[in-house]
């Protein structure tokens, strides 16, 4: 038996959100250990499980980065340090002083927050912005890329900050980018094709008044529209003619009214 083929799976874009959302998400945060902890995603683009394993000697202020210890498949790497969040991170360690090494303690000293806790932060930070209820902190690790992307940063720098095996993971952000597809030119405005339609409609319209027989006037790819045999034509004293002009090269129908035209009863 043959082997069946499996479907495709559904690639979907990510959502993000503006940087002044994520301003309003960080105020809005109950505490001062929510407002330093989703800073931390946001400005590291950390996975949420990444940064629960923030121990104190990760956090090299010396070098301005961050040490990724066993990240998404057993990989270290390093990631940005801001210098507003090193002043965060200082004054939260003078104020709640976490213990066991861990850099956010959950409900017991010296024990390692636990996902569920943190994810509830953001939850709460989120109903009190009145945000969408897709923020959770991976949306916030693609706001991190995706903002990084629009300041000028390329791919690769991207790729080693998020953790990405592959380029094409971080390409997506790409679609993200609405400042990117404004600096593309469309090809279709550097040919002079339409402006010769114009033109060819206007000369025709202009040679029609001329026409003293009772024959449709005729532009190139022009189908007249299909009348009764049984029906004799009126006169159009001051009415509109219409046609469907047939673009050949761009394959679309084009309404065109002549006003002008007009022809003599028999």
């Amino acid at each position: 038996m043959k082997k069946l083929p499996r479907p495709r799976k559904q690639k979907s874009l990510p959502k993000v959100i503006s940087p002044d959302q994520i301003s309003l998400l960080i105020e809005k945060a109950a505490i001062f250990k929510h407002k330093v902890f989703i800073t931390l995603l946001y400005s590291t683009g950390l996975r949420l499980g990444e940064a629960l394993n923030l121990r104190v000697e990760d956090i090299e202020a010396s070098a301005m980065r961050i040490r990724v210890n066993d990240g998404k498949g057993n990989k270290d790497r390093y990631t940005l340090l801001s210098l507003d969040l090193l002043d965060m991170l200082r004054f939260y360690f003078r104020a709640f002083r976490p213990q066991g090494g861990w850099v956010f303690n959950g409900k017991y000293r010296g024990k390692k927050w636990s996902q569920k806790g943190a994810q509830h932060s953001i939850v709460e930070a989120r109903r009190r912005a009145n945000l969408p209820e897709f923020v959770t902190a991976h949306v916030i690790r693609h706001c991190f890329a995706t903002h990084l992307l629009q300041n000028g940063t390329d791919l690769v720098a991207i790729q080693q900050l998020m953790g990405h095996k592959y380029l094409k993971t971080t390409a997506q952000y790409i679609h993200l980018d609405n400042q990117h597809f404004t600096k593309i030119t469309n090809p279709s405005d550097r040919i002079d094709a339409w402006e010769k339609v114009i033109n060819s409609v206007n000369s025709s319209a202009k040679s029609a008044t001329n026409i003293s027989a009772p024959i449709v006037p005729m532009l190139p790819y022009v189908e007249p529209l299909k009348t009764s045999k049984n029906v004799e034509p009126k006169p159009l004293a001051d009415e509109e003619l219409s046609v469907e002009i047939v673009d050949v090269n761009t394959s679309f129908l084009l309404r065109v009214r002549i006003e002008t035209a007009r022809y003599a009863q028999q």
